[in-house]
């Protein structure tokens, strides 16, 4: 691949993420503005998360057996048109209707990128090539949180929606000069496909696993603006946005992360080190103040991301075929977990408080981690 090709890549990586993250640090804002409840807030976030968790079993087998490429010109103009509406529709139920069309568009942009990382690579390269989308896809994340905040408090909400859109146009106009990246698999790929991926060992033990630890991940991503609030009713959009800034330590993870499974010997060791960093951060956040939720934060987000760009350079590493339909598989069960831990604990949060809150959680992240232990079984 090319350092023009990479670059273009790159960018259109961190766009699509941008998307996906612009309403996380303004649902306080969101939920005063029209009237509703902290659990039917989060459905901005949980509804696009939702289609996200199972578009990519259909997502991953279409870029199998069509060009990457020609994927992403087709969803990226369609997904610049969803944005741009977000200036004009104005029901709180409009908006998470529109969101949701998200989630149904952006599985097709993020299985066709990992794709075409993976299959633009050698093999020898693939692990140093999934990096490459990791670290973008966190920068993506970092950037639509803090522009939802920004604009939020300096402008509008509805201008970081616009901006991406515009953004976005310019990313089409970049995937039509890519060059077309060649068929990961040209055969005919049905169901069979999905049910081989998942009985090659360690495959169904490493997505059981990413699915819990995620979704402890998204769910306090998605809960920590309230808590936040809870401790400094003054605090600023801004600063609640800036709570994301450990997501930061993400990239050099991501980066990182070829030199330091050198080090402990194996992606599965770099896994486990990762739960543990990630535990820690969120035993952390019982501490009740805001200095604590913005340490714990960094930590918590320092071991995922550990967690995360070993485990999906691992399991392409080593996939002997199909790399589209792994990939589709490691997005469903990312963004599955992500759209239950958005949701579902914000009853717990809303019914019994902050502390029963993060003792559920820690539970289900403790019940991920021994699904990830059986990874140390598998000699792929």
């Amino acid at each position: 691949m090319s350092s023009s090709t990479l670059s273009a890549v790159l960018f259109i990586t961190v766009c699509a993420f941008c998307t996906l993250y612009i309403p996380q640090p303004i649902l306080p804002l969101l939920a005063a503005q029209y009237s509703v409840s902290l659990t039917d807030s989060a459905l901005l976030i949980s509804a696009t998360l939702i289609p996200l968790g199972i578009a990519p079993l259909v997502y991953g087998y279409v870029t199998e057996a069509t060009s990457a490429q020609r994927v992403l010109l087709v969803s990226l103009v369609a997904l610049a048109i969803n944005q741009g509406l977000f200036l004009v529709v104005d029901s709180y139920w409009g908006l998470v209707i529109l969101r949701f069309v998200q989630g149904l568009l952006l599985p097709a942009i993020f299985t066709a990128l990992m794709t075409y990382f993976a299959s633009m690579a050698n093999v020898e390269r693939v692990r140093n090539a999934v990096s490459y989308y990791v670290a973008a896809s966190i920068l993506g994340g970092f950037i639509g949180r803090l522009s939802g905040g920004l604009a939020g408090q300096y402008l509008h909400w509805r201008w970081a929606f616009a901006f991406f859109a515009v953004l976005l146009v310019v990313c089409w106009w970049l995937t039509a000069r890519l060059p077309s990246d060649a068929r990961a698999e040209s055969s005919h790929i049905g169901l069979h496909a999905f049910r081989s991926v998942l009985t090659w060992p360690g495959y169904l033990f490493g997505y059981g696993g990413l699915l819990l630890v995620f979704s402890t991940y998204s769910s306090v991503l998605t809960m920590v603006p309230f808590r936040l609030k809870q401790l400094d009713p003054s605090i600023s959009e801004v600063t609640i946005s800036l709570v994301y800034v450990g997501y930061l330590m993400g990239i050099a993870v991501a980066l990182l992360s070829t030199r330091l499974r050198a080090r402990l010997r194996s992606d599965v060791s770099g896994i486990l080190v990762g739960t543990g960093i990630s535990l820690l951060g969120l035993v952390g956040l019982f501490i009740p103040n805001v200095a604590g939720v913005f340490v714990a934060m960094l930590a918590m987000s320092t071991g995922f991301f550990l967690v995360h760009a070993m485990l999906s350079a691992y399991l392409n590493h080593a996939a002997p075929h199909s790399k589209g339909v792994v990939n589709g598989l490691y997005i469903s069960f990312y963004y599955s977990g992500g759209a239950l831990g958005a949701y579902l604990p914000g009853f717990v949060l809303r019914a019994q408080g902050w502390t029963s809150y993060l003792l559920v959680l820690c539970s289900v992240f403790c019940v991920g981690v021994f699904c990830l232990l059986g990874l140390r079984h598998n000699r792929a």
